[in-house]
């Protein structure tokens, strides 16, 4: 039995687990070592060498005491920043004013090989490169007439144009000069920026016509400066195109071998596992809610949206027996009513809603007949359910998909004798026919199949005979009824889920594996490179949980079952403002 996975588990599916944010950190520094010789930064400083690590706080001292020398420093981040939408945050320390003569700290964004350092109130924007494309953030402490607004001021400079008018936000702020530590935050989301210290929203600039194409990102200060020192600290630069996952709302209770359907109007609902309790999920507001019962509990359900809006809901498992009854939910009302019963009580079946509104349900088991190969289709305009001949081979854990035609593909599965399936067969609604066709390259079981907007289905994952999870994908093409490899899974992994996104690749998410145990890792598929990549792990280990597309492109994972809160849910998705 699947659960009895969880167990045996525990250490591996603890050591498997991630961080959600982890692989959105493009380049991170916590200055445990000198930057001027750790090989993540390159740093240039003009004149007299006057920059300082210091080894007990383990931060860079940019400028120190030691007299105006008209020089500069700069470092340029070695990792090169390649993403639209982007945040950098760090700490600095700027105070003890010395003597007159130069400006603060700046971060800044560019093209490289567009800046050099200068001395003093250039702040490492070198006069020789006048408009080449960039952007500074400046912690600016002194006045310079016709050129800064005050003496003690946070702003945004395009460029070094030099003159206050370049200026294109900037706020009076005591922070640049107080010898305390601050935090600062920096975002680029769609051409605009916003700065943030300690927490708090300072200004944002939207650019009228923002530049996409920088590639560095570094500071600069003038050597010497107006003030004692100029320190820096604990750098990360995130790359926000990359989807993060991020927590959501609770469910009121643990589901597990349930079903999760998109309601119209964009809710989701959750039913099935141990209890007959049913929630709905609302994406505007991230809570929770219950809605009517269903009338028994249900492991291994299947639920299918209607063309109306119900929910149609068939089979499962209730006290070790595979139900026969089916039943409708109605989110206008939230109640749920009965309909006619399938032919034979099932599990680990399918159901597939077919472009004429009907739904097709194949295969399946029960305890009486074991793994069955009937198919029925239920018509919700009559509320019954009518035979529609044999699949080639009794089959159970298989998956079945639409295909652009609209007829369905149904690929995989474990045979009458426990055996992992390699065949795969069609089901035409025009003529109520099952056609033998191309088999997949191995037998799977518990695998995903997913239909891609090119038309083809991409398979991944699973187990075969010998119970090993499978990291092998292939895809199959409509037009030849014939199967080809495509990249392996970076991780096997089974029980997983595999939703397809709204630009076109598809999320794999958590499963379980062989030797990582309950996983909580996740890949992105990419039909234009036919590759797998790494993406944002979720937040919990978790398997035989459930992914939703929501209408706005996230993608809502719940339940399952895993060594933390069975309960929880989280989003895929790009990172918000």
């Amino acid at each position: 039995m699947r659960i009895n996975l969880l167990g045996a588990a525990l250490i591996g599916g603890l050591l498997g687990a991630s961080s959600a944010r982890a692989e959105t950190t493009l380049f991170s520094d916590d200055f445990s070592t000198n930057p001027a010789t750790n090989g993540k930064w390159t740093v240039v400083q003009s004149d007299v060498p006057n920059s300082l690590y210091d080894t007990t706080s383990q931060s860079f001292y940019m400028t120190r005491v030691g007299g105006y020398t008209g020089g500069g420093i700069y470092m340029m981040a070695n990792t090169p920043l390649k993403t639209r939408k982007w945040e950098a945050s760090f700490r600095y320390r700027i105070g003890g004013r010395y003597q007159g003569g130069a400006d603060g700290l700046a971060f800044m964004f560019y093209k490289k090989g567009g800046y050099r350092p200068a001395g003093g109130g250039f702040l490492g924007f070198n006069p020789a490169y006048v408009n080449q494309p960039g952007y500074g953030v400046i912690i600016d402490n002194y006045y310079n007439s016709g050129w800064d607004p005050s003496a003690s001021y946070i702003g945004l400079i395009k460029d070094n144009t030099h003159s206050f008018s370049a200026k294109l936000a900037y706020a009076n702020d005591s922070r640049t000069e107080d010898a305390v530590w601050h935090a600062m935050r920096v975002r680029f989301m769609d051409g605009e920026v916003s700065v943030y210290v300690d927490g708090g929203l300072l200004f944002t600039h939207k650019m009228a016509a923002p530049d996409y194409s920088y590639d560095g990102v570094g500071f600069s200060a003038g050597i010497g400066a107006d003030q004692n020192y100029h320190q820096i600290d604990d750098f990360v630069l995130t790359d926000l195109e990359l989807p993060v996952w991020s927590t959501t709302g609770r469910m009121n209770l643990e589901h597990g071998l349930h079903t999760a359907t998109r309601l119209p109007g964009g809710k989701v609902l959750v039913v099935g596992g141990f209890n007959s309790a049913a929630e709905v999920y609302d994406p505007a507001t991230g809570a929770w809610s219950f809605t009517g019962p269903a009338s028994t509990s249900r492991l291994l359900p299947t639920a299918t949206a209607l063309k109306d809006g119900r929910v149609l809901v068939t089979g499962g498992e209730n006290d070790s027996r595979s139900l026969e009854t089916a039943e409708l939910y109605n989110p206008a009302t939230g109640a749920w009513s009965p309909t006619a019963s399938l032919s034979t009580g099932r599990k680990d079946h399918t159901a597939t809603l077919l472009s004429d509104g009907r739904v097709l349900v194949t295969g399946g088991y029960n305890e009486r007949s074991g793994t069955l190969s009937s198919a029925e289709l239920y018509d919700p305009a009559t509320g019954t359910w009518t035979p529609v001949g044999f699949l080639s081979q009794a089959r159970s854990q298989h998956k079945a998909v639409s295909l652009s035609g609209g007829k369905v593909l149904v690929t995989g599965g474990l045979d009458a004798s426990g055996m992992p399936l390699a065949s795969a067969e069609v089901y035409d609604p025009a003529t109520g026919a099952w056609t033998r066709t191309g088999s997949l390259s191995m037998g799977r079981r518990s695998h995903s199949a997913t239909a891609l907007k090119n038309g083809q289905v991409l398979v991944a994952g699973g187990y075969d005979a010998s119970a090993s999870t499978l990291a092998s994908a292939e895809l199959y093409d409509p037009a030849t009824g014939a199967w080809s490899s495509t990249a392996p899974l970076g991780k096997g992994r089974r029980y997983h889920t595999a939703t397809l996104l709204n630009d076109g690749k598809v999320l794999l998410a958590g499963g379980y594996s062989d030797w990582y145990g309950i996983l909580a890792s996740a890949e992105l598929y990419d039909p234009a490179t036919g590759t797998f990549a790494d993406t944002a792990s979720l937040g919990l280990v978790r398997y035989d949980h459930t992914s939703t597309l929501l209408e706005d492109g996230r993608v809502l994972t719940v339940g399952g079952f895993s060594t933390g809160d069975q309960a929880s849910a989280e989003l895929f998705g790009p990172a918000r403002k």
